[in-house]
C-alpha cells in the first residue's frame, strides 16, 4: 500500500502519462488514501476536469487537505474555487485551511476577506502571510532598480497591523480591477 502510494505520487510528478490509465483506475478506488493521489496524479498528468474529486480532501480535515488545496485552488473553474472557498471561511474549524485556498488560488478579490480575518488575532499570521502571497503590481519599466531593492528589503520585516492595511488598500485596489 505505501509503495503503491509512491508511485501514483511519482506517477504524476515525473509526467508519466504513459501511466495514467494506473492513475485513473487508483482515483476510483475504494481506499481514500489511494484515491488521493491517484486524483492528483492525474490532475498533475493534464486532467484537470478531475480537480472536482478533490472536494471532500479540499473541505474536511485530513492528511491529504493541504496538498489537495494546494493543487485544486490552482486548476478548478472560479465558480467552484469562490464556492469552496467560502465553505471554508464559514466554518470556524476550517478558516485557517479557507485561508491557505485564497492563497493558493492567488485572486486578487478575496483580498477584502484576508484584511477582515486579519483582526482575528488566532488568524492574523495565517492572513497576513496570505495576503503577502496575492499578486503585486509590476514596477514600471523605467523603475529606479535601487528602489525595487529596497521594496524586496521591506518585505523581509514583519508585516504592518491589520489596522494599517484598509486606507492604502482602499486608494490602489483600482489598479487591480
Amino acid at each position: 500500500h505505501p509503495l503503491l502510494i509512491e508511485c501514483l505520487r511519482l506517477t504524476g510528478e515525473l509526467k508519466r502519462t504513459d501511466l495514467k490509465a494506473n492513475c485513473q483506475k487508483a482515483a476510483m478506488a475504494d481506499d481514500t488514501d489511494l484515491r488521493f493521489w491517484g486524483i492528483w496524479s492525474c490532475i498533475l498528468l493534464g486532467e484537470h476536469d478531475n480537480a472536482q474529486a478533490l472536494e471532500p480532501y479540499v473541505l474536511q480535515s485530513n492528511p491529504w487537505q493541504q496538498k489537495a488545496i494546494q493543487l485544486a485552488f490552482r486548476v478548478v473553474p472560479d465558480n467552484v474555487t469562490d464556492a469552496w472557498i467560502n465553505q471554508l471561511l464559514h466554518d470556524p474549524s476550517q478558516s485557517r485551511q479557507g485561508i491557505k485556498a485564497i492563497a493558493a488560488n492567488g485572486r486578487i478579490h478575496a483580498t477584502h476577506p484576508l484584511i477582515t480575518l486579519r483582526q482575528d488575532e488566532t488568524l492574523a499570521c495565517v492572513a497576513a502571510e496570505a495576503f503577502s502571497q496575492l499578486p503585486r503590481p509590476r514596477p514600471p519599466q523605467d523603475a529606479d532598480p535601487d528602489a525595487i531593492d529596497s521594496a524586496l528589503e521591506d518585505a523581509q520585516h514583519p508585516p504592518p497591523g491589520a489596522y494599517k492595511t484598509p486606507p492604502p488598500w482602499q486608494t490602489r485596489s483600482v489598479a487591480f480591477r
